[in-house]
């Protein structure tokens, strides 16, 4: 995936990635903590995804955007990618946030209303008492609010967030990932969740915006019934959509199968206006 740097009003400068139509509906693709936006390389050269614009950024500290360690907080995240939706002329596309990219997205509904949906990987969090109910107590989650860890640990965080049918490929490309970020990110997120978490939960109860909530059927980093305690009036489908034989990561691990369900989601909340268009096949991945 090749990136154009965007400088942002706030003076922050991102990676950003394009595939796609661009004259199509815009899909914003938003990564998770220690990883980046060439996880998503499988959507952005999936054939049948290529009728829509897809748009995806790296976050400050990851994959090729600088490191900024004074826009690693909360809510300086929260603020990048708001700053860069609206850069990017994304004010009404179909979000899909990956993990902490998931929550990031949840917290700003309220000054994003003309989303045409968003696909969240994630738990929405309004408390930190949350956390107990959303996540099994699992070690290798502790390493993604740890600034320093080791070879082993970096794999183990890669591991973690995929099932354990994921290739060597995707393994690699997710500490590939990890090794590229600024651990920093992790310390400042620790410091700064519990002064700046947002009412993500009430943003799902009160918001007009369709959403979907997904995990893979083999994930093991959530608890699947927390997501039928949501109040979401307007959520797609059931409580949580499954992805078959994938972990955290399912639109790397089982593609197909992911992007039919964004594609379902888009017929059911967004037509996406442009004939479907071919593009270049690119590698797994890149480098730092």
């Amino acid at each position: 995936m090749q990136s154009t740097s965007l400088s942002l009003a706030s003076g922050v400068t991102v990676a950003t990635y394009e595939a796609g139509n661009p004259a199509g509906g815009p899909v914003f693709f938003v990564h998770g903590n220690s990883f980046a936006a060439d996880t998503f390389i499988r959507q952005f050269e999936a054939p049948e995804l290529q009728q829509f614009r897809l748009v995806a950024i790296d976050l400050p500290g990851h994959g090729q955007s600088a490191w900024t360690p004074e826009r690693y907080s909360l809510g300086s995240m929260r603020a990048t990618v708001g700053a860069a939706v609206q850069a990017l002329g994304l004010e009404q596309a179909l979000a899909v946030g990956h993990s902490y990219g998931g929550n990031l997205l949840l917290e700003l509904l309220p000054s994003l209303p003309a989303l045409r949906g968003l696909i969240a990987i994630a738990p929405p969090l309004s408390a930190i008492s949350d956390f107990a109910e959303a996540y099994p107590n699992v070690e290798a989650r502790k390493l993604f609010f740890v600034e320093n860890v080791s070879a082993g640990e970096v794999e183990a965080m890669a591991r973690y967030a995929l099932g354990p049918r994921a290739s060597a490929e995707e393994v690699a490309l997710l500490q590939a990932a990890v090794e590229c970020a600024d651990g920093r990110i992790r310390s400042e997120l620790t410091a700064s969740i519990a002064a700046d978490l947002g009412d993500e939960r009430g943003h799902v109860a009160r918001t007009n915006v369709p959403l979907a909530f997904v995990a893979g059927e083999l994930d093991e980093t959530v608890l699947a019934p927390y997501f039928a305690t949501l109040t979401a009036p307007s959520r797609w489908g059931p409580p949580l959509h499954r992805v078959p034989g994938t972990g955290h990561t399912p639109f790397l691990e089982n593609p197909p199968a992911f992007n039919a369900l964004l594609l379902r989601f888009a017929d059911a909340v967004v037509a996406p206006g442009a004939t479907k268009s071919g593009s270049g096949t690119q590698s797994l991945g890149a480098e730092c």
